[in-house]
């Protein structure tokens, strides 16, 4: 299975979020699984969606207001996780 990691600032109703979406829920989920890395614990509405089609989420701390122990987190995320996946997405 191929996992892909997108990086987004939150789980929101925007643009990016709602394309993520809606390749998310029409893909072989068997072949390919997304995980998500947010910046924000906001906007959290499809948070419980993602983990029921198998997908899973971890929220940094908030950027830009925790800008050091954001980098900080994602950092660490990287090297512990980065080799899971075939792509990272940065949604930015």
């Amino acid at each position: 299975m191929i996992r892909v990691l997108h990086v987004l600032n939150n789980l929101g109703s925007g643009g990016a979020e709602s394309f993520v979406m809606n390749v998310y829920r029409n893909i072989d989920r068997s072949n390919v699984q997304f995980d998500f890395l947010i910046r924000s614990k906001e906007n959290g509405a499809i948070l419980k969606e993602i983990e029921s089609m198998g997908g899973k989420v971890t929220i940094l701390p908030s950027f830009p207001t925790q800008f050091l122990a954001n980098y900080k987190e994602l950092d660490r995320y990287l090297k512990v996780h980065a080799k899971e996946y075939k792509a990272i997405h940065v949604h930015a």
